[in-house]
């Protein structure tokens, strides 16, 4: 007897990552029950491009090497430094830590003066 493992169809996978890219970009809560607009989403998308592309210039290393020492795809860093997504907590912080920058750089939208750096 085979493994009883569900399988979904490719338009069941669609639809479920439809409404979980749905859920992260507009089910985002800002405040008191508010939703983020597409315009907040694309300026957090940018605001976070930015600085990542600063603090991997400052580090000295290249896509490559971060992505080696991070574990994280070099095709997942790529849409992150162009602005098509954010990324989970988890991956700030191995990005923070691999290029030498406080996790609160990356990952807030207003910083202090001295908290670029570790």
């Amino acid at each position: 007897m085979r493994n009883a493992r569900t399988v979904n169809t490719l338009p069941e996978r669609t639809a479920n990552r439809t409404a979980e890219t749905e859920r992260l970009t507009n089910g985002v809560r800002c405040g008191v029950n508010s939703r983020l607009s597409n315009a907040s989403v694309r300026q957090m998308r940018t605001k976070f491009k930015e600085r990542l592309a600063y603090a991997m210039e400052h580090s000295g290393k290249t896509k490559a090497q971060i992505s080696r020492e991070t574990g994280i795809a070099y095709t997942q860093m790529w849409s992150w430094l162009t602005g098509g997504a954010i990324p989970r907590i988890e991956s700030i912080v191995k990005l923070a830590d691999a290029c030498g920058v406080t996790i609160e750089y990356l990952a807030r939208d207003e910083v202090e003066d001295g908290e670029i750096h570790n």
